[in-house]
């Protein structure tokens, strides 16, 4: 029987784990997990090979409150390539989905909001034809954007945004909000 794949964190990753305001803001390379095998030091290095990333950012912007509150503005979203031990930053044409929660408790992301902003590959072809054409493409056009209606400040005085990247990687951050 072959030797077992093992995945290794870094001896301080779990420091992290239970303190909220270091979770949402680990330093760079805390979480420096990649498999490793005996003999070997990492498997492939290119970035078609990345089975998942470790963590990321969301590349994002809070608007300043006005007369019709916040709105979010996602950027791009920066994922850990533990080939190079550096950050690979996409742009939000490059984002697949993303989901705000206004008003997140810090324990439970509930999707208030949802976007779609990617129009390569068209993600509405698919749709609408098993739809039989049933919804407007102006409609599915409201949903490819990448800033957010704008919301009140909730309760929690902070909101969360997921973005999910191309090849899947999911990010999140929490920004607080007065």
């Amino acid at each position: 029987m072959p030797p077992r794949k093992r995945l290794a964190p870094t001896s301080n990753a779990a420091d992290y784990r239970h303190d909220e305001t270091r979770l949402n803001n680990p330093p760079d390379g805390i979480a420096d997990l990649h498999l490793v095998a005996p003999g070997r030091k990492r498997f492939k290095t290119s970035k078609a090979s990345h089975v998942f990333s470790v963590f990321g950012k969301p590349d994002v912007q809070l608007s300043p409150p006005g007369p019709e509150d916040y709105t979010i503005t996602v950027k791009g979203v920066d994922v850990y390539a533990p080939n190079t031990d550096e950050f690979d930053a996409s742009s939000a044409d490059q984002v697949a989905a993303w989901f705000l929660d206004t008003d997140y408790d810090g324990a439970t992301f509930l999707v208030r909001q949802a976007y779609f902003p990617a129009q390569v590959p068209n993600p509405w072809k698919k749709l609408s034809k098993v739809l039989k054409g049933s919804i407007a493409p102006d409609q599915f056009a409201a949903l490819q954007r990448t800033t957010s209606l704008p919301f009140k400040a909730g309760k929690h005085k902070r909101c969360a945004v997921k973005v999910i990247d191309m090849r899947g990687n999911e990010v999140m951050t929490v920004i607080k909000v007065h």
